[in-house]
């Protein structure tokens, strides 16, 4: 056990409290607190999180985690001011690739993530062409049917004639006639 576990394990039975019960007011997973007072900060999911529950659990036990970080500076995980530097370079190097594959001349596999980016642009484009002509063929050459009907009304006399069987005389006068010319 470290002397930092030490000071917070005691800091802990003082105010009266279970690792359970330190669970429940932190949030912090049983086995992380176990492994606080214990010293063992390689089961911690990173040293940023050794750092926070640390300061959680000083808190907790109304230690100041300032001062604590201070006194026990050789025994806390101390996060590496390298990972921030390599992360910033990683994310400048991530910015810097896409502009130096589409230089000609560059055999980098970033090209293909290039043309992959394109696809979906060219398939909505497509889309957009095909509602157009779907659009513009149902328009003019669609239209309702109102250009392909007959208009079936005559422009002569609209009095239609029904023959109930009687004559009237101007119609036996045309019979007649008609019978005389085909003789």
């Amino acid at each position: 056990m470290t002397e930092l576990g030490e000071k917070l394990k005691n800091a802990r039975r003082i105010k009266g409290l279970s690792l359970d019960d330190l669970q429940q007011i932190t949030k912090i997973q049983k086995r992380y607190l176990v492994a606080i007072e214990e010293g063992n900060y390689a089961v911690m999911p990173g040293k940023f999180y050794a750092r926070a529950f640390i300061k959680q659990y000083a808190e907790a036990v109304d230690l100041n985690s300032e001062e604590l970080f201070q006194e026990f500076e050789n025994e806390v995980p101390a996060t590496s001011q390298e990972a921030v530097v390599n992360e910033q370079i990683t994310r400048a190097q991530q910015r810097r690739a896409p502009l130096a594959a589409s230089q000609p001349g560059n055999d980098n596999p970033h090209t293909t993530h290039s043309v992959f980016g394109l696809v979906p642009k060219i398939l909505i484009a497509l889309f957009i062409v095909v509602i157009g002509f779907v659009i513009w063929y149902f328009a003019f050459y669609n239209a309702g049917g109102s250009g392909n009907e007959v208009n079936n009304t005559s422009t002569g006399d609209s009095t239609i004639k029904v023959d109930d069987g009687t004559k009237s005389a101007s119609d036996t006068k045309k019979d007649t006639t008609t019978k005389k010319r085909r003789y």
